[in-house]
């Protein structure tokens, strides 16, 4: 719960922040807060998937972080670019 906190906390902070290291040193810790909520769906995914399945819902679970990681920044710049 404390590393959920934390790394809501970074994002939170994000926004009053405009400074690259400042970026940086956000970004770290809600790189550890988001670390907390992979470990909980990991959990989650052991405990209530069958053994010949877990690959497969470990796979989709990451697949969807991967494609918004790379779809957010775009996002970002188009409304950027049109505000």
């Amino acid at each position: 719960m404390m590393l959920t906190m934390i790394g809501a906390l970074g994002n939170v902070l994000g926004v009053f922040f405009t400074g690259f290291h400042s970026f940086v040193a956000l970004r770290f810790f809600t790189g550890m807060g988001s670390e907390a909520v992979s470990d909980t769906a990991y959990i989650i995914v052991m405990g209530y998937t069958v053994c010949e399945r877990r690959t497969l819902v470990s796979f989709i679970w990451t697949l969807s972080w991967t494609l918004m990681a790379s779809v957010l920044p775009w996002y970002a710049y188009l409304l950027r670019r049109l505000s």
